[in-house]
């Protein structure tokens, strides 16, 4: 699965991710760790925010968020992937 994978970006796509560039740098990840700007942010990282933003552990892991995320932007934006 090393082999490039493409995915249409909406309208503001371009645009939201220039602005999350100016906050992360020119590296090559948009969420990168703080010790090393060629490995992503951890798991563990994501979910200690989450417990900084008072979320418990029973409530929601940055695993967790992929499904109401999903569910969400299928919503608002529906799913070209279906077409």
């Amino acid at each position: 699965m090393r082999c490039p994978h493409r995915v249409p970006l909406r309208t503001p796509t371009p645009y939201l991710l220039a602005q999350l560039r100016e906050l992360t740098g020119l590296g090559e990840l948009l969420f990168q760790s703080l010790r090393s700007p060629c490995r992503p942010v951890s798991e563990n990282s994501l979910n200690a925010a989450l417990r900084c933003m008072g979320y418990r552990r029973e409530q929601m892991t940055a695993h967790g968020f992929r499904a109401p995320f999903s569910t969400l932007a299928n919503e608002n934006f529906g799913d070209d992937s279906r077409s």
